[in-house]
């Protein structure tokens, strides 16, 4: 290398690069399954009515891509004993971070395009996703270490979300989104400049504040609230009866309070929007629900810091420390899954908590219950809501607890690569007829596939004695529970078909599959 600038851009993208390939693959399968769903519905996605659905999948977008970016780099304190300035590494993750983004923000909006004739915009959300990610990795430097970084996170992200929506066209009087952001003009611009420079002047006094290992003064409301109530944690806190509970006690201070926090963020910014553009009490109760339906998107990001046990936040290779506990693999592994359990059912006890409390207020102002609640939304969504986010969650921390990222981007890789091939033989090869079977072959093969893996993981952890049968058969009693359920409500419609069926119960399988899956990954992770 000429430089070290340059041997350092070489450094972070030769280490993260499989983090990028996982990432983009990972948010356009996701995306592609659900637009291949709406496509084979008929939906027309030039309609105004999209207009929305794609501004928020283009926002999905740049939130995946900008967790990808800060996930590879790794932390700069690594990087704190070169013979360069502070302003240098700020200048290589920053233009790095942004180059990153904008370039995985513009080839998903191209595929896009191309395969389902979205018609989105390219240059407006590319300008914005460089310097949303641009601005939040300076404020998370600005802010590390201290308790001012929430507070920081939101102001910031509140003012992209609002500098965003303001971009987009708005109808009159409605505050809904009736246009995406098609043109770059040169306020733009300026605006885009304006909020990088700050940035970079941000990261490079955060930056040298750092690495002379200063930080930002503390709020101190902890202290003042152990002042006012005349109590010392630390002088009455009682030994723990088990290394599993400490173990227990460890991962929630480290980890539980993610999912929480992504609800408190999302009510924050979701009421601040309303508040600001839409005011019509009639869509409280639509965006209280979507904000629910939504919860494995921030679920993704909290799985992967569930599933890290290495040493840095970008190491999913388990320590030494952690490894030479005194305590079993599957001991860890339940109390990891029981951290999970914990987090989720924290979040949405405070999703339903202020739920409960606005509708209380919107039926007292005299609203219906059907304005609140639509009648198209059924009762067994908010038992599915929990089960998928939990599904998802569980999952992706299982294998995350392998402590082989680059295995899973592989499967990432492998996965995609097959679904791109069928989607290409849909499109381009493939007469209706054939279509057809394909998209029946693969509803077949999923199902099939999830339940098998799950036979497998639970037969591998039963002869490693890593679960005991009584848990299997618990397992298997709930898998039938809700396959039984999910069978059941979809008598209640006539359409419903054989493979429709098939696909509920394979998925019902993801349930239980992380209490089998886990103590695999942990012992696999531990004793590499």
């Amino acid at each position: 290398m000429r430089s070290i600038p340059l041997a350092m851009t070489w450094e972070m993208l030769q280490r993260g690069r499989w983090y990028l390939i996982a990432y983009f693959l990972g948010a356009q399968l996701i995306i592609s399954v659900v637009f291949g769903a709406l496509a084979r519905a008929g939906v027309d996605f030039e309609d105004p009515s999209m207009v929305g659905v794609g501004a928020s999948f283009l926002l999905t977008y740049m939130f995946l891509f900008s967790v990808s970016a800060l996930a590879y780099q790794g932390p700069p304190s690594r990087l704190y004993t070169y013979p360069v300035s502070s302003l240098t590494i700020v200048s290589g993750h920053l233009l790095v971070s942004m180059a990153s983004v904008g370039l995985q923000i513009l080839l998903s909006i191209f595929l896009m395009n191309i395969c389902f004739k979205t018609n989105w915009p390219l240059w407006g959300p590319v300008l914005f996703a460089a310097a949303a990610v641009c601005s939040i990795q300076a404020t998370t430097w600005f802010t590390e270490k201290s308790a001012w970084a929430p507070l920081a996170v939101v102001v910031v992200t509140g003012f992209l979300g609002f500098w965003y929506h303001f971009r987009c066209g708005v109808g009159a009087g409605s505050g809904r989104l009736t246009a995406l952001w098609t043109s770059v003009t040169l306020v733009d611009l300026g605006g885009f400049l304006a909020v990088t420079a700050v940035s970079f002047v941000v990261g490079n006094i955060a930056m040298t504040r750092n690495r002379c290992g200063e930080q930002l003064k503390p709020l101190g409301i902890y202290a003042w609230i152990c002042r006012v109530l005349d109590f010392d944690l630390d002088e009455k806190a009682l030994p723990f009866r088990s290394p599993a509970e400490a173990q227990l006690w460890y991962e929630w201070r480290l980890k539980g309070w993610g999912m929480p926090a992504a609800v408190v963020f999302g009510l924050f910014i979701g009421m601040a929007i309303w508040l600001m553009f839409v005011r019509d009490p009639k869509l409280i109760g639509t965006g209280f629900l979507v904000l629910g339906g939504y919860l494995f998107v921030p679920g993704m990001v909290c799985a992967f810091i569930i599933g890290n046990t290495g040493r840095i936040d970008t190491d999913f290779e388990m320590g030494h420390f952690l490894g030479s506990r005194p305590m079993k693999s599957a001991e860890m592994a339940r109390t990891i899954l029981k951290m999970t359990a914990q987090s989720l059912l924290m979040a949405f006890s405070i999703w339903a908590g202020v739920f409960l409390f606005v509708g209380a207020i919107l039926l007292a102002y005299g609203l219906a219950p059907t304005d609140i609640i639509p009648k198209e939304v059924v009762w067994w969504s908010f038992l599915a809501a929990p089960l998928g986010c939990w599904a998802v969650i569980a999952v992706l921390a299982s294998i995350g607890l392998t402590g082989r990222p680059v295995l899973y981007a592989q499967i990432c890789c492998a996965v995609f690569a097959l679904y791109l091939t069928c989607l290409c033989l849909s499109l381009f090869v493939l007469s209706d007829k054939g279509r057809e079977q394909l998209s029946l072959g693969v509803a077949y093969l999923i199902p099939a596939a999830i339940l098998s893996v799950t036979a497998w993981m639970f037969i591998e952890a039963l002869k490693q004695n890593l679960i005991g049968w009584s848990s299997a058969v618990a397992c298997a009693l709930v898998w039938i529970a809700i396959s039984s359920l999910c069978v059941l409500i979809g008598m209640q419609y006539p359409n419903g078909k054989f493979v429709s069926y098939l696909i509920v119960v394979g998925m019902a399988a993801l349930v239980v599959a992380p209490i089998a899956a886990a103590p695999l990954a942990v012992s696999w992770n531990r004793t590499r």
